[in-house]
């Protein structure tokens, strides 16, 4: 059979029924279709059926959709259907954008179902819109707890709800603690590290829906700016800086090993975002550097930079200076001119 061409399907507000979805289905799932965009909004004429055999094309391994159009499909999309979809995202790695917004006949169960989708760790999905939908505000733990281990999704739309294009003026109260966790989980280095690094947006990204962004929490707003504006690592690394080393404590240098620390240090320098925190650092820890003592003849060798139970001799001093230096330089280098490089090496070399 001859390959279909055909790569982007533009049927919304077309008057589809059952018949219509079923063939579509079959068109998907054959092997010599290229379709990649489908748009089925306002298509209020497919019924349980036609979704039942739309949604299993996607399980397909023919099926080569990578957006999809679902919006205004209120009248017949509802739960028992979106928990469907989701059970067919759950086998799909390809699909990457999901339009489901303005179906408001999906409940509170229907969205606890779909949401197993946006765990699956192979899932491609990056962006999701589900804006003008009643999403109940609790049930942002379910999207929140989703989140956790996806790397993948940048934009998952859900405001405003329906409640606020019924009544003008108004917004549900939204609990966003498991949000802000997900997104920045300060427990820990690691648990921040291991943090959503790529959620980016909630709204849509046209002028009238960022300013409605504003109304975020401070830390759920600061958080996706950061994700945003910075590569994972990136973003990951800012984080962690701002949390857990904004003060200053030993107690995460305390248990490092002689030769980990200088990367520690020289990689919360390694832009022009850690520069100050490096001066504070080294000027608060001064005593880190200092050599000018005697070593003590009885003192054990320390590969350990526990404060509380050691005190540093001049050739563990003088061994960090050693590796701190060249590890430093090379983090930083890039950032600094040659004039610069050269003032730190000779300021820490004192």
């Amino acid at each position: 059979m001859k390959a279909l061409s055909l790569q982007k399907l533009m049927l919304g507000g077309n008057p589809l029924g059952n018949t219509e979805a079923i063939m579509l289905a079959d068109i998907l799932q054959s092997s010599t279709q290229q379709l990649t965009t489908l748009n089925l909004a306002y298509c209020s004429y497919i019924r349980s059926q036609g979704w039942q055999a739309l949604f299993d094309s996607l399980k397909s391994p023919h099926c080569k959709l990578q957006v999809l159009h679902l919006s205004s499909n209120e009248i017949h999309l509802k739960d028992a259907e979106v928990s469907n979809l989701a059970n067919a995202l759950e086998n799909n790695s390809v699909l990457k954008i999901l339009g489901l917004n303005s179906n408001c006949k999906i409940t509170a169960s229907g969205w606890e179902a779909f949401v197993a989708c946006l765990g699956n760790p192979g899932s491609a999905l990056e962006e999701v819109d589900l804006g003008y939908n009643v999403i109940d505000p609790h049930g942002m733990d379910f999207f929140a707890n989703s989140l956790r281990d996806n790397n993948k999704l940048r934009e998952l739309i859900l405001f405003p709800g329906c409640e606020a294009s019924e009544t003008p003026g108004f917004e549900p109260v939204y609990k966003y603690d498991s949000l802000a966790d997900v997104l920045c989980n300060r427990t820990s280095i690691s648990a921040t590290f291991h943090s959503n690094h790529t959620l980016q947006r909630m709204f849509r990204s046209d002028i009238f829906e960022s300013r409605r962004e504003e109304s975020l929490p401070n830390d759920v707003k600061s958080c996706l700016k950061l994700n945003r504006e910075n590569t994972n690592f990136q973003s990951a690394r800012r984080k962690i800086i701002q949390i857990h080393f904004s003060g200053f404590s030993m107690q995460h240098f305390a248990e490092m090993e002689l030769k980990t620390l200088p990367h520690a240090i020289g990689w919360m320098a390694a832009d022009g975002y850690g520069i100050s925190l490096l001066f504070r650092f080294l000027r608060d820890n001064s005593s880190l550097f200092d050599c000018d003592g005697i070593a003590e003849a009885t003192a054990p060798e320390q590969t350990h930079t526990n404060m509380q139970t050691y005190k540093w001799t001049s050739g563990s001093n003088l061994r960090l200076l050693n590796l701190l230096v060249p590890s430093l330089l090379m983090q930083i280098g890039t950032t600094l001119t040659p004039r610069a490089t050269s003032r730190v090496h000779s300021a820490l070399a004192k």
